[in-house]
């Protein structure tokens, strides 16, 4: 059958529309991409920096981050592009779709904390007021003379003076005033606390409804120090702040320290492993592995023959630790106490999700209990000038809910041990 011939009229209405046409699906094109693009640049690192007011992004949304916007800015450039460059962009979108889908879940995972559901390692729901000012290793200045600080900052309940420290600045003294500073890890800086509920505010608040206004307290709490570090920035502020009196809250850091000479440096102990366990997937799965189940016999068995090697030969960087401050308060005419911080591992009486959290840790941390009843039995046992106090029972006759993980409390746990710290602080103040 022959073919019909054009219609001419058709050809001429189709040359004088299809300009117009292809203009019009153009301009959809490029309004399409630039919603794209600026789809891109919301969830970009700048936008997320300017919207947090964070100088810098962690490793893990910085990935993410990135991730996402480089998968936008294909599909912008799919589609604006056309004939083979169109194939190419659909082939790297294709290429990929498995690691913006891996982000996805990633992102999502870390939205419901999906590894705190798996395995109870923290609970904030006790918390009233709280803060969250993220890890606290982003606002960490550089390392100076055997400790850190953190850079000066203000917000999410948080402040953190001019010289790096979450405290007044110093002033002029008054007279009869007599000042104590109280000294730890992050128990004593407040983790996840505001200031007003700190341990060392709440022990000014404490001391003043007890008619002892004379006393200032300053919070010299640094976040993961350990005794050594604690006693290094101590040196350091003491002149500046005029310190009379020194309460070392002692425990924690240097038990986990301690423990992970025998056991095995935990994988966040280096730079990269630390980008790693970031990870919300990562610390899923790790945590399945590790705390759905009870140690293995070998694996407790390999700890035991570590743990006997070590009372053999290197001793405790808790006990070292207290040695040091104590020759340091003595040769600096300090009055100091130590105080063993409390454990949930040792809490008698359990409440709400503790009993969750005491039996997570024990079987990510096997022995660790025993480990650190044993460290706190030699501190108890040192003969020191400066008195070192237990206050792992300080929590046995309370019904409430005090620990949110394995060493920090919320804030009717702080107001406990405040209450238990006050006389211990008081025995050797000078009244007025």
């Amino acid at each position: 059958m022959d073919a019909l011939p054009p219609d001419p009229a058709a050809a001429e209405l189709r040359s004088k529309h299809a300009p117009g046409a292809a203009a019009s699906s153009r301009t959809v094109d490029y309004f399409a991409a630039a919603i794209i693009a600026g789809l891109a640049f919301a969830v970009s690192p700048v936008a997320i920096r300017m919207l947090t007011g964070r100088s810098e992004l962690n490793f893990r949304p910085f990935l993410l981050s990135v991730t996402f916007d480089l998968f936008l800015l294909l599909v912008a450039g799919a589609v604006l592009a056309r004939g083979r460059v169109r194939r190419f962009f659909f082939a790297l979108i294709a290429c990929a779709l498995p690691f913006v889908l891996l982000a996805a879940l990633e992102t999502l995972a870390g939205a419901v904390h999906l590894s705190d559901r798996v395995a109870v390692f923290q609970d904030l729901s006790t918390i009233k007021r709280g803060s969250d000012w993220g890890p606290g290793k982003s606002h960490l200045a550089p390392e100076k003379d055997g400790f850190v600080l953190y850079r000066p900052w203000s917000g999410n309940g948080v402040t953190i003076n001019a010289l790096g420290l979450r405290t007044a600045l110093p002033a002029p003294r008054s007279s009869g005033e007599h000042r104590i500073a109280v000294v730890g890890s992050s128990e004593t800086w407040g983790f996840r606390l505001t200031d007003a509920d700190t341990i060392p505010a709440l022990l000014q608040a404490a001391l003043r409804d007890h008619g002892r206004g004379e006393i200032s307290v300053y919070n010299f709490g640094i976040e993961d120090a350990t005794l050594a570090r604690e006693l290094a920035l101590l040196r350091h502020f003491k002149d500046i702040y005029g310190i009379d009196q020194v309460v070392f809250v002692a425990g924690a850091s240097d038990l986990y320290s301690d423990y992970f000479a025998i056991q095995g440096d935990p994988l966040d102990s280096s730079r990269i492993g630390r980008r790693i366990a970031s990870f919300e997937l990562y610390r899923t799965i790790e945590r399945i592995r590790s705390t759905w189940f009870e140690p293995s016999s070998d694996r407790l068995a390999e700890f035991d023959a570590r743990y006997s090697a070590r009372l053999a030969g290197k001793g405790s960087g808790l006990i070292d630790g207290i040695v040091a401050a104590d020759s340091y308060c003595t040769a600096a005419g300090l009055q100091c106490n130590f105080v063993l911080q409390p454990l949930v591992l040792f809490r008698r009486t359990p409440s709400g999700t503790e009993p969750k959290i005491a039996q997570t840790y024990r079987r990510q941390y096997p022995r660790l209990d025993i480990f650190a009843s044993q460290i706190y039995r030699e501190a108890l046992d040192l003969r020191l000038t400066s008195q070192v106090h237990d206050l792992t029972a300080v929590f046995d006759h309370s019904p409430m809910q005090l620990f949110i993980d394995e060493v920090h409390l919320n804030e009717a746990g702080n107001k406990v041990l405040v209450d238990a710290l006050l006389p211990i602080v008081t025995a050797k103040t000078p009244t007025k």
